[in-house]
């Protein structure tokens, strides 16, 4: 279809006329056919479980668990499967695509309409069924304890670990490759660059799109937790929990793109490139150049010569995650019932690229992911949440029934959230230049990079808040673009370097009971309500721009005229809102 939407685009589409034209359908045989794949999908998630509670001693309880995972993927058995697979070890090299300037050499390298050098239907020969085997080595412990140390039930100390294998994410992983090439094929046909919308005209070869595999054999992923809790009562009805709660995340699901051009590579043949720039005559490539001048594709020198893009969904993520937990009750007492929760946590994982792109995905290297390890996408550091009722206790005695039904009985209740933000990040990058592997780079810190809150007059909206000095930030200077490990490569800041805007919530509501003579043989009551949200209206931000213009200068600050509007905060969470409204109850 047409890419753009505008009226008279189904018109435009008959006559010929459009921007971008686009052919998908079901591959059988070598053969571009019409329709939409539809597989049929079976897996196996078997996992016996056994548990005992064990009084030891009068004031100690022991929680003994054992789980056991056998787990497969989900195979599509259709005949023939809509999944495929890439080996690297099967891909040959003597059959792999040769380029010449603006695409592939016809009639070299693998097309999306067939199979080869690599690219493998699975369920056939040494494929699974389901692409991918996993691990059945999956024993999972839970050993959990109570411990009252005075024996007064008024002091407990309660603790325990568990490791677990997220089944569900074996179907995912499994999920990787499907509606893959080349038993679905999706052809871009040609894209053209002005909006003057002339005739499609035939596209050039190129290489098979983007493709999902996955490794052959892999982990499933797991997850070890672990807490230890002091919980004591004290008098008034008061009771206290500390608590040290944690999790280490192995085995993580994320993509990766195998294909990426190798890191610190200096030179390719490519001899249906000889004579163009970057390329001697001989075809003798200076990839770094050509690609940091986007003179060439990445896919001219990836590894695997033929192929664009290949995401490999794999099992090797990490993560940490440490919290403090206090939690203080006071259930009942004096007509208030109330609980305040604070926790303190600290999560870090390599899941996330510099800008927050998902699953490892997109960063600027994809051949070492633990450059990224750091705060996580989730990471909250402080959150405080307190909830209450409270009985009013005025007219509670008068003997006057006018006044009290109407003006005792309200109970006044609430929700109330202090929290930090998560954390954002900002990339960076030079207009019309990518780095020496082909991707994407992040910024340079030239200032301390943290929350500044301040004002700018803005030439468009006037005075706007803004969240932090964009002065601190600086674009990627022209050397750290090469791929030479060197420090600084792709640029000095990590991922989410800053942390966004927080809340500072009040949600209040007045309620009164009604108790009503009706329906003498039940209870009847007439319930008022009147519920407020952000109820004090306080202002509080929720988006803020990140960016750095591509025309700001090599080492120069993201901000000035090329960079208006960065750091500006750009939405909020919603103003002060109220309704009214009336429950019967019988």
């Amino acid at each position: 279809m047409p890419a753009r939407i505008p009226p008279g685009t189904v018109a435009d589409f008959f006559l010929g006329n459009m921007y971008s034209f686009g052919q998908g359908g079901i591959v059988l045989n070598g053969q571009l056919l019409g329709g939409i794949p539809e597989g049929h999908y079976r897996g196996w998630d078997f996992e016996p479980y056994f548990q005992d509670d064990w009084r030891a001693t009068r004031r100690l309880t022991l929680n003994l668990g054992f789980r056991y995972y056998f787990v497969t993927p989900f195979a599509d058995v259709t005949k023939p499967p809509f999944s495929s697979i890439f080996v690297p070890s099967q891909y040959n090299l003597a059959n792999e695509a040769t380029f010449e300037d603006g695409g592939l050499v016809a009639g070299t390298g693998d097309t999306e309409l067939n199979y080869g050098n690599g690219l493998d239907e699975c369920g056939v020969g040494s494929i699974p069924i389901g692409c991918t085997s996993v691990t059945h080595k999956t024993p999972s412990p839970r050993v959990g304890f109570a411990w009252d140390p005075r024996g007064s039930g008024k002091t407990s100390i309660r603790g325990g670990y568990a490791l677990t294998f997220d089944s569900g994410n074996a179907h995912m992983l499994s999920s990787g490759r499907d509606g893959n090439i080349p038993r679905y094929a999706f052809l871009i046909t040609n894209f053209v660059n002005n909006w003057g919308y002339p005739t499609v005209a035939a596209p050039g070869i190129l290489p098979v799109g983007s493709t999902n595999s996955q490794p052959l054999y892999q982990h499933l992923p797991e997850l070890q937790q672990f807490n230890l809790t002091v919980e004591h009562e004290f008098s008034g009805n008061n009771l206290v929990s500390v608590a040290y709660v944690g999790n280490l995340g192995r085995h993580l699901t994320r993509a990766r793109n195998v294909n990426q051009v190798l890191d610190g590579i200096t030179t390719v043949n490519v001899p249906s490139l000889a004579g163009t720039p970057y390329c001697d005559a001989s075809g003798n490539c200076d990839v770094q150049n050509a690609l940091i001048n986007q003179d060439d594709p990445a896919y001219a020198f990836a590894p695997f010569r033929g192929y664009s893009e290949i995401n490999q969904w794999e099992a090797s993520g990490v993560s940490n995650y440490s919290s403090l937990q206090i939690n203080y009750r006071h259930p009942v007492g004096h007509g208030l019932t109330f609980q305040a929760v604070y926790t303190w946590a600290h999560e870090l994982d390599d899941l996330l690229g510099a800008g927050g792109s998902e699953n490892g995905g997109n960063t600027d290297d994809d051949y070492h992911l633990s450059r990224w390890y750091g705060n996580s996408a989730d990471n909250q550091a402080q959150v405080l949440t307190m909830n209450y009722v409270y009985k009013l206790p005025f007219f509670a005695q008068s003997r006057n029934h006018f006044v009290h039904g109407a003006l005792a009985g309200w109970q006044l209740g609430g929700l109330t959230t202090f929290q930090t933000g998560t954390p954002i990040g900002v990339s960076c990058g030079l207009a019309g230049m990518s780095s020496g592997v082909g991707g994407g780079v992040t910024c340079n810190s030239i200032g301390k990079v943290q929350v500044q809150k301040g004002v700018v007059n803005d030439p468009v909206y006037g005075p706007t808040p803004t969240w932090f000095n964009p002065g601190n930030i600086a674009q990627i200077t022209a050397p750290q673009l090469y791929s030479n490990n060197e420090s600084g490569m792709f640029g000095y800041m990590g991922k989410f370097a800053l942390t966004g805007p927080g809340r500072n919530d009040w949600d209040l509501s007045l309620i009164k009971n009604l108790e009503l003579p009706w329906f003498h043989s039940e209870h009847s009551t007439l319930q008022f309500r009147w519920e407020t949200f952000n109820t004090f209206n306080h202002a509080q931000w929720s988006g803020v721009n990140l960016f750095c213009s591509g025309v700001t200068s090599p080492g120069q600050p993201c901000n000035g005229g090329n960079n208006i509007g960065n750091a500006e905060v750009t939405s909020d969470y919603q103003p002060r809102s109220m309704q009214l409204g009336l429950r019967f109850v019988f």
